[in-house]
């Protein structure tokens, strides 16, 4: 998306952050080269300052904060009719949801009760299954994700990644391999 909003624009059409996740959750990949196209990079005061990928710490309301900050600054000429500025996308641990819920609730009610336009956010509720690695025992939340549905109908796409290794291990778990033509479809 960045590389080809730096082809036709000149400039990232998203600015992104995530604690220590930013790999694992794919966010990193807004700021990587794509194609024949050189990416943005992270983020360095001194060094790269035209960076996407902010370099932020375990710090969810800020990293929430951030983006809905962001998708809500509008360049346009005529705001009214049109939205010139940054999209987002940060990401955390789904068991860490709740912390991001405050700030997107309120971008949520700005975007749908405001005449100006605004940008999106891209909000990646990520590793939510109980295989969380050393973190296991605090960052494993199967209902925390549930706020990310309490937004109104119409106006959110909720997505919840599959990730085969986890989904895989919590399947065979309690019923056994699945048969290989099931694995296949």
């Amino acid at each position: 998306m960045n590389a080809f909003a730096k082809a036709e624009y000149g400039r990232p059409l998203f600015i992104v952050s995530s604690a220590d996740l930013a790999d694992s959750t794919n966010i990193s990949g807004f700021g990587k080269d794509w194609g024949n196209q050189p990416g943005w990079g992270w983020y360095e005061r001194d060094q790269n300052p035209r960076g996407t990928v902010l370099p932020q710490e375990i710090t969810e309301f800020a990293n929430a904060g951030i983006s809905v900050g962001l998708a809500s600054v509008n360049l346009a000429d005529d705001p009214f009719s049109q939205f010139d500025g940054f999209w987002s996308a940060c990401s955390t641990y789904a068991a860490f949801s709740y912390l991001k819920y405050g700030e997107m609730r309120l971008f949520s009610q700005l975007a749908q009760d405001c005449d100006l336009k605004v940008g999106k956010v891209i909000w990646v509720a990520g590793h939510s299954g109980p295989e969380t690695a050393e973190d296991s025992r605090t960052h494993f939340g199967v209902f925390a994700p549930g706020v990310t549905q309490l937004f109104p109908d119409g106006h959110v796409i909720d997505l919840h990644p599959w990730e085969y290794k986890r989904c895989r291990w919590c399947w065979e778990r309690p019923c056994g391999p699945r048969p290989q033509s099931s694995l296949s479809t």
